[in-house]
């Protein structure tokens, strides 16, 4: 299409003496205020500036979007489509979704037994304290593990309650209703004890 680049510049830089990334990603992507040592050093040793690499591959400065994604816990480069529960582009590119679009993103991952908003509460969590955002499918399967695991063996009652707490009072009693009645025991009446060492058998006559 027109306005597209026509070739993805592939020079990468040492960021910040740890990781190698795409240049041209971190034009946009830079997580510092100003870039690092290396995003500059590159520049100056070209002779260019940010703007003009950009240019040369037909690529807007303002249109810049991220074209690689590395896993922010184990730092695991280029990973393809990240699992995360932020949006990670278009205009709310940056902000949590909702628990509806974070169920869908993450289907293609298989079945997971504990509730998307405790599971999308953990991961907001890890991104308040340890700033993680995007994960490599290994690493999502630790947090998910490692969240179960923090829910013991109440995890199936807490997911049923959470999905109790989404019913209308309605829905509620026609669950409760198809739910199977408890059997009630009678109490047992205790006879008075009668001794039985040397009873004697009852005997019939004829």
């Amino acid at each position: 299409m027109d306005g597209e680049p026509t070739l993805i510049p592939v020079d990468r830089i040492l960021c910040g003496g740890k990781f190698f990334r795409l240049v041209a990603a971190c034009c946009r992507n830079c997580t510092e205020p100003q870039f690092c040592r290396e995003f500059w050093d590159f520049f100056q040793k070209n002779g260019t500036t940010p703007q003009e690499y950009l240019r040369k591959f037909g690529i807007q400065e303002d249109g810049m979007k991220r074209i690689v994604f590395d896993c922010d816990r184990c730092g695991k480069k280029d990973i393809g489509e990240p699992v995360t529960i932020f949006h990670t582009e278009g205009e709310h590119d940056g902000e949590r979704m909702s628990t509806e679009e974070f169920s869908a993103n993450i289907e293609r991952l298989g079945k997971i037994p504990c509730s998307k908003d405790y599971l999308g509460d953990v991961l907001d969590l890890l991104h308040t304290h340890e700033g993680w955002e995007h994960y490599c499918t290994a690493c999502f399967r630790k947090v998910v593990q490692s969240a179960i695991g923090m829910l013991g063996p109440n995890a199936k009652s807490r997911k049923k309650a959470s999905a109790e707490s989404g019913m209308s009072a309605a829905g509620r009693a026609i669950a409760a209703k198809n739910q199977p009645k408890p059997v009630v025991m009678e109490p047992l009446e205790l006879e008075e004890a009668t001794p039985t060492r040397g009873r004697k058998k009852a005997t019939t006559q004829d």
